[in-house]
């Protein structure tokens, strides 16, 4: 699966599943969501904190196979190594 996102921000033309943007919007302080994924970026879920900070579990090699990092510091990362 891809999000709209991931298109955006790499400039691809992937075929779109969701939009973490409107999935964010549906998620509440401390709640997780982990049906959709993104396999372009890397993450395996969503999770918005007590704070209401959007935070991407990004897939890795650890016990919990996942490490939060936040939508704003993702989109920059791929935003500076796919420039448009």
């Amino acid at each position: 699966m891809y999000c709209k996102e991931y298109n955006e921000w790499t400039n691809s033309n992937e075929a779109v599943s969701f939009s973490i943007a409107s999935l964010s919007h549906e998620l509440r302080p401390t709640q997780t969501n982990d049906e959709f994924g993104c396999e372009g970026i890397g993450c395996v879920g969503l999770y918005k904190d007590e704070d209401g900070l959007l935070l991407l579990k990004m897939k890795s090699t650890d016990d919990i196979g996942y490490e939060l990092v936040s939508y704003r510091d993702v989109s920059k990362i791929l935003n500076v190594n796919h420039p448009k």
